[in-house]
């Protein structure tokens, strides 16, 4: 092996370990972020969001600096377990489809939620017309009530926005 040979074979190990490191430190921070956000949305259920952050700061900071270092240093092993994991957990954990009751549950709360919006706005079976006379009905979009009642419904409130 001559000099040349060497030199490539020792290139090739020194771009292999900053990579290494590069995966390492990219991980390490990935997790770091992710275990402290966890830490943090649990601790906050207990206290405040302020006092969660201080009490990771001063007590949970080290330790999990150390886990997401070990986790980055492993990030060879660990980066495919951790998709594999995710993937695993979106297959088994995916909503099932909804049964006939659970539709009809939701559909029910829709159409309540629709005719709660139609009331405020003064929209619903009267149309527009319902609006007039109410400060704020001039400026209802022109016809949204007044779907499938003809280009007529909407004329009182066309005549009301040019006034």
């Amino acid at each position: 092996m001559g000099m040349k040979e060497i030199r490539m074979w020792a290139w090739g190990v020194l771009v292999g370990i900053l990579g290494y490191l590069c995966g390492a430190v990219l991980t390490a921070r990935l997790d770091f972020g992710r275990r402290r956000t966890a830490f943090i949305d649990r601790a906050g259920k207990r206290m405040s969001p302020s006092q969660a952050v201080t009490q990771f700061e001063y007590a949970e900071r080290s330790h999990v600096a150390l886990v997401a270092l070990l986790v980055g240093l492993s990030w060879l092993i660990t980066t495919p377990l951790l998709a594999v994991r995710r993937g695993l957990v979106t297959v088994i954990a995916a909503r099932p489809p909804l049964t006939a009751c659970e539709r009809g549950l939701r559909k029910q709360a829709l159409s309540g939620r629709i005719r709660e919006l139609e009331r405020e706005l003064g929209l619903g079976e009267a149309g527009p017309e319902a609006a007039e006379g109410r400060p704020g009905a001039a400026l209802s979009p022109v016809g949204f009530g007044s779907v499938g009642k003809g280009a007529g419904a909407a004329a009182p409130l066309a005549r009301q926005r040019r006034d």
